[in-house]
């Protein structure tokens, strides 16, 4: 059997739903494929030891000054470094609460000096991948980097819930506090078409709406709680919404991002709305480009039924 010196992974948080998609999540199920495959999990400190222990290092959305000292020590020990980037870091809006890390200059400043490190940088959307490469190009013209668009993995083999059977008449829409703003955007419409159709239940998972909330009847929107990723796909397969709802409002940052919506939703089974933008044009999606369209287009897909959805 070939010895293989282990990989090096380095994430702000493994436990995340980042991470589960892009970092732990995707290198644990290489040991099912690869045999020789080994890693070191969840690196906060780099040393010359550590480094002399692995075959290279893998940086998940390196953004601090901590991280450019881990890039130097891997980099003067002569072991190649790879960064993977999921979100536009140098253009998180002021609404958003990370904004108070991401906003500031010498943040930007660390994400770029950081990739000017790496041998192999990697990105969920061709987006972001156009974005940090002409970032990276003003302030380091010279740099040479091999970079590559790799959407989320889903590991499908993960789960083994029995699904529930499709719920009908009940959509779902889920995000972080992150996410305000995006709810905001299409508050009138979300409240028109819940009093259009008084049937339909809707439930927001991770964001209490309550700037809509008085303006529906009692129970018509229920909350849930964050979930654990793992704990967050066995409510899909319990509650099976009819369909599952992709707000997000212009800005450089949201056409960064990736579609996992679409992951989930169609995991789920649901019928997907979301932006009409390159990154949601999938299967089973329908898309809008305005408030007043995504309104349109939810009611076009509630009058369908399940089978045309």
């Amino acid at each position: 059997m070939r010895n293989m010196q282990p990989l090096g992974i380095i994430c702000p948080q493994g436990s995340d739903s980042t991470s589960f998609y892009r970092a732990l999540g995707p290198f644990t199920n290489l040991f099912k494929t690869e045999p020789d495959f080994q890693m070191i999990p969840n690196i906060e400190k780099i040393s010359w030891d550590v480094v002399k222990m692995c075959s290279g290092f893998f940086m998940q959305r390196p953004f601090t000054p901590n991280h450019i000292e881990m890039a130097k020590v891997i980099k003067s020990n002569n072991k190649p470094l790879w960064v993977d980037f999921d979100d536009d870091l140098l253009a998180v809006p002021t609404d958003n609460p990370t904004w108070k890390i991401y906003g500031k200059d010498q943040t930007k400043k660390a994400v770029i000096d950081n990739l000017s490190y790496a041998d192999v940088a990697s990105f969920s959307t061709e987006c972001l991948r156009l974005k940090f490469l002409s970032e990276l190009s003003k302030v380091y013209p010279d740099k040479k980097l091999d970079t590559y668009v790799i959407p989320n993995a889903f590991d499908h083999h993960l789960f083994n819930y029995e699904k529930k059977p499709q719920r009908d008449k009940f959509m779902m829409w889920r995000g972080s506090e992150t996410h305000l703003r995006d709810l905001i955007t299409y508050s009138k419409e979300m409240i028109e078409v819940a009093n259009e159709f008084p049937e339909w239940t809707w439930l927001f998972l991770g964001q209490y709406p309550w700037f809509m909330i008085d303006h529906v009847p009692e129970g018509r929107f229920l909350f849930q709680d964050p979930l654990d990723p793992i704990k967050y796909f066995e409510l899909l397969t319990q509650i099976r919404p009819s369909i599952f709802l992709t707000c997000l409002h212009p800005s450089p940052f949201n056409l960064g991002k990736s579609s996992i919506n679409w992951q989930e939703g169609t995991y789920a089974g649901a019928a997907v709305i979301a932006p009409e933008w390159p990154e949601w044009t999938k299967p089973g999606v329908t898309t809008y480009k305005t408030p007043a369209e995504f309104k349109s287009s939810l009611i076009s897909l509630m009058l369908k039924t399940p089978e045309e959805r």
